[in-house]
């Protein structure tokens, strides 16, 4: 856990919450005394995993929405690949 004065917090403002949003707590002091902790907000169940691996030092998120593979391939007509299956299955 990183530890911030509140000065620092707020000119720093920004970095600060990014780095919370990607996982880690942040606790804020006042002349030395912790009076407030800063950390991401509660998950959804489906990203709870992933979010415990950057917590963890596992896995780097840089904040952004997970790109994903090759766009999809639209379907150009004919026949699905699943209704030959399912004509053939009978």
């Amino acid at each position: 856990m990183t530890q911030v004065g509140v000065r620092v917090l707020k000119a720093q403002l920004s970095e600060h919450l990014r780095r919370a949003q990607a996982g880690e707590r942040i606790l804020v002091t006042d002349r030395g005394i912790v009076i407030a902790s800063i950390g991401p907000a509660e998950t959804r169940k489906e990203v709870e995993w992933a979010v415990r691996l950057v917590a963890a030092g596992k896995a780097r998120w840089n904040g952004g929405k997970p790109v994903g593979l090759h766009p999809r391939i639209p379907h150009r007509g004919g026949a699905l690949t699943s209704a030959m299956i399912i004509e053939d299955r009978r």
